[in-house]
């Protein structure tokens, strides 16, 4: 479980996440390579402005979590909740978001 870590601007890449709790966590203006955050709780994160490729949130709960001005590519969000997820402002190319409440998410992409 890790609440409230700061890992803004950090470069990530083929880190395991899967069923875990990450509450208020920063991803901020970080680059997310190939990580793997299935089955995992992503409650109130902070994304923005994330480069993010190749990554799988398959599975998740990412309530109230933001990718405000991100550039996601190849990522997948099927099967996720994305209650007041924000994605406005974001470049999002291929990105799977089969059986995931997409109506609950912001979106408005650039």
């Amino acid at each position: 479980r890790l609440n409230h870590l700061f890992l803004d601007f950090s470069s990530i890449s083929e880190c395991r996440f899967n069923n875990s709790r990450l509450h208020a966590v920063v991803f901020a203006g970080s680059e997310l390579v190939e990580n793997d955050f299935t089955h995992t709780d992503i409650l109130y994160c902070n994304f923005n402005g994330v480069r993010c490729t190749d990554t799988t949130f398959n599975e998740s709960d990412l309530y109230a979590s933001r990718f405000i001005n991100s550039r996601i590519k190849r990522t997948g969000f099927r099967d996720c909740n994305l209650q007041r997820v924000h994605f406005e402002y974001s470049r999002i190319t291929d990105a799977d978001y089969q059986y995931s409440n997409t109506a609950d998410a912001y979106f408005e992409e650039q």
